[in-house]
């Protein structure tokens, strides 16, 4: 057995033990083996929406994520096979998605007569929204009622009164 990180170059015989060389090149093995050839290192393809998170070494294989704005649809070992884009929320929604939080803040201004002065009164509520994540796609959720939004946003404006 040749230990991670070589290869077997000559097996043993009789009378000679094994003898084993380093992977070169875009190669690695990962554990001891009897390999006579180092397996090739996995190439992270930006058609499947992928980037590298760490570089092949002799003794382990890439490990691939999702590029920016797609999220992993095929984890593997610690890293990702196959991606795909986030979910586009159309006008009238916006992105909801449970896990990671912000605090979006709609502020209603409501004019008010009291005995001939006019009140200024704020209210305010609170949503938790996020985009998606590297391994969650976006969810759309409908804007509350008398607000709108525009495509992808993570929050909805109040209609103006």
């Amino acid at each position: 057995m040749c230990p991670p990180g070589t290869r077997v170059y000559k097996h043993c015989t009789r009378n000679s033990s094994t003898s084993c060389v380093p992977c070169i090149g875009p190669t690695f093995t990962d554990k001891p083996n009897g390999l006579i050839h180092c397996f090739p290192c996995t190439v992270c393809d930006k058609g499947l929406h992928l980037k590298t998170v760490k570089k092949c070494t002799a003794t382990s294989d890439t490990v691939c994520g999702a590029l920016e704005g797609n999220y992993c649809i095929d984890p593997y070992e610690g890293g990702c096979r196959a991606a795909q884009k986030h979910t586009t929320c159309k006008p009238g929604y916006f992105i909801k998605h449970p896990g990671l939080m912000s605090f979006v803040t709609f502020s209603l201004l409501i004019f008010c007569t009291l005995k001939m002065k006019q009140y200024t009164m704020y209210f305010s509520s609170f949503l938790f929204t996020t985009v998606g994540t590297d391994s969650t796609d976006a969810v759309c959720e409908k804007c509350p009622e008398n607000s709108y939004s525009v495509e992808s946003s993570t929050s909805c404006t109040p209609h103006t009164q």
